[in-house]
Order: C-alpha cells, then structure tokens, then sequence
C-alpha cells in the first residue's frame, strides 16, 4: 500500500501534464513552455490560491511592463544602445519600488516572469511578423495570459488533487471497523 502512495504525486502530474503535452502537438511549443513556467511559480509564489491569484495579477502587470520598455524603446531612437538598457532600468526599478510599498502584489519573481515570458512570445514571431498597431500587443499579452492562467490552474489542481489522494489515502490506511455484536 505505500507504494502506492509514493507513486501518487507522480501519478497526479502525469494526468495534469497529459493535456499539456497534447496540445504542445497543435500549438507553438512556447504558449506550453509558459503553463510548465507558471505551474513552478504558483509553487514557488505558496502554493496557495490567494497568493496565486495575488501572483497573477503581478504576471499581467510584468506583461504590461514589458509592452511599457518596448514602447519606451521605440520611442527613443536618439539614445541608440542606451535606449534599452534605460528603459529596462527604469521599469525594472518601478516593479521593485512598487512591490516594496503595496504588499499584496509584491511578488517581484511574478513581475519578471510576466514580463520575460512576453518578450519570449512577442519575439518569437518578430522576424517574421512585424507588430505596428497596438492590438498586436494585446494579442500577446492575452496569449501569454491564458497560458499562465493554464499553469496556474495545473498548480492549483496539483495540490488539490493530492489533498483528495490524502484523505483517501487515510481512509485505507485507518484499521477497519469491526461489527462486533454488542454484549448487555
């Protein structure tokens, strides 16, 4: 009976996973390189569905950060290599200072995932697709949205689905009660 226990965690990811594999087949591999990313930040963010919901709305903001430096980027030609590397500065060191002052929505891994997760996707069409109007980035951000919230929900399910396995898992182990005839 305990080894069926030990294989229980594996048995539970392998059926979250199975999905995710399956759709890797029809869709470009990066939307699934990004649930896997966020099933480890929802455990690295607690493991919780309050602080994955908190780590959720930091990822959209790292994704709207993100959109903030390219267009900050593209706006200052003038500044040449430097344009980049000041804008990066300059939003990198408002997610921090917003992340110190406003407690709920101070997980700084979150804001950084989000934000390179876009760059990721927004770049994985760039050669051959140049985006000019701002839907563009909106079609990103949805795309890379929905897959964190895919992520998420594999890491909500992970630790609830192994909740249910431990309940279960308690009753078999509990010695059976006997229907022993009552003595008067």
């Amino acid at each position: 009976m305990k080894a069926l226990n030990v294989f229980a965690h594996p048995i539970i990811i392998f059926l979250l996973v199975l999905p995710l594999m399956l759709v890797a087949a029809f869709v470009p591999q990066l939307i699934v390189f990004v649930s896997f990313s966020c099933w480890a930040l929802y455990f690295l963010l607690g493991g919780t569905l309050k602080d994955g919901l908190w780590g959720a709305l930091c990822f959209i903001m790292g994704e709207v950060f993100a959109i903030l430096i390219i267009v900050q980027f593209l706006a200052t030609p003038g500044l040449g290599v430097w344009s980049l590397t000041l804008s990066v500065a300059f939003w990198a060191a408002m997610i921090i200072l917003l992340a110190e002052r406003v407690k709920p929505i101070a997980a700084v891994p979150a804001y950084f995932q989000g934000a390179g997760l876009f760059f990721a996707a927004y770049f994985y069409w760039w050669p051959a697709q140049q985006f000019t109007v701002p839907g563009d980035y909106l079609t990103v951000t949805i795309l890379v949205a929905l897959s964190m919230a895919f992520g998420f929900l594999n890491g909500w399910l992970t630790v609830w689905l192994y909740g249910l396995w431990g309940k279960f898992y308690q009753r078999l182990q509990a010695p059976a009660k006997t229907l022993a005839p009552r003595s008067n």
